[in-house]
């Protein structure tokens, strides 16, 4: 979202031919970059812990079942460490 932002007042800035504001989109360029990179690269550790946590979670309250009895192979307790 400030990447978007950042672009959006930067056009803004040479459509009205606004120094002080261009000025301030150079400056936070590189920072909105960083935070971009960091958001980026934290992702897929993230959704890999929030994806081992839900799986884990859905096989201690489901028991690896769906409501037929059959094993549900999409959580399959036994690898999950």
């Amino acid at each position: 979202m400030p990447f978007c932002i950042t672009n959006v007042l930067g056009v803004a800035a040479i459509s009205l031919k606004n120094q002080g504001l261009w000025k301030f989109c150079l400056y936070s360029y590189n920072l909105v970059k960083s935070l971009v990179f960091v958001n980026s690269s934290l992702n897929p550790f993230l959704y890999a812990f929030a994806s081992r946590n839900m799986c884990r979670n859905m096989c201690i309250r489901k028991d690896c079942r769906n409501p037929g009895g059959v094993v549900n192979q999409t959580f399959n307790c036994s690898t999950i460490s």
